[in-house]
């Protein structure tokens, strides 16, 4: 009877600590932690950042992140690009494979000389999904960025696939340039990217209008490449 008593309150108390248990961290081979499918990173009440996936695998259509903002107020993200209200949110954003260092940042600290404390994230791409819109221009030439200012709301886009788009708009292509998709191929806003001689001489951004439809946002372009739009 009293082995039996012990066994219930070991379980009990198992079942009492698992109750209070963190996210589960990744489990990890070879030494290092196993790639999840998405960013699971939290905004703690005090603005601290707690990144529970420190390697993500990234998918067709970029980074998947799991965002729980805690913070009390909106937050902004290093290295991520995003900022979210409070609450979690489900996101996708189009940062290439590699390293980088990222950080809840709430829009309280903007304005003061102290910079969040980042954390290692590792972004690896076993399938091969992201395309390379690294702009690589000839020595003595220059890359330029350009962003449109459209008046909103956008009305309608030009109804047509990205790459058409820049094929009937981008004035200066040469008949052998290569007009195709880079970065994440299923990315809900796609960029497009044109090659010449195996280099990456121009890439495009694009707005989704208030139809649906795509229109020309952003581009980096050599500026020896002759390209304008």
């Amino acid at each position: 009877m009293i082995g039996g008593m012990r066994l219930v309150l070991a379980i009990a108390l198992l079942v009492l600590a698992g109750c209070g248990a963190e996210s589960p961290r990744p489990e990890t081979r070879e030494g290092r932690p196993v790639a999840a499918p998405f960013v699971e990173i939290v905004c703690t009440e005090d603005g601290d950042t707690r990144l529970w996936t420190p390697v993500v695998e990234v998918q067709a259509d970029g980074v998947h992140l799991d965002v729980d903002n805690r913070a009390g107020e909106p937050t902004s993200f290093f290295g991520l690009g995003l900022d979210v209200d409070e609450g979690r949110h489900e996101e996708v954003v189009n940062e290439p494979p590699g390293r980088m260092r990222v950080a809840c940042y709430p829009y309280s600290e903007h304005e003061s000389d102290t910079k969040p404390v980042r954390y290692d994230l590792e972004l690896v791409d076993p399938q091969g999904h992201w395309v390379s819109t690294e702009i690589e221009c000839e020595p003595g030439s220059m890359v330029q960025s350009t962003i449109s200012d459209f008046a909103y709301p956008l009305g309608d886009g030009m109804g047509k696939e990205p790459v058409e788009l820049v094929e009937e708009n981008v004035k200066g292509l040469e008949p052998d340039d290569v007009v195709e998709v880079g970065g994440y191929p299923e990315a809900e806003l796609p960029t497009v990217r044109v090659v010449r001689e195996d280099k990456v001489i121009g890439a495009f951004g694009f707005l989704k209008a208030d139809d649906g439809g795509l229109t020309i946002e952003s581009s980096e372009l050599c500026d020896s490449a002759g390209l304008r739009w």
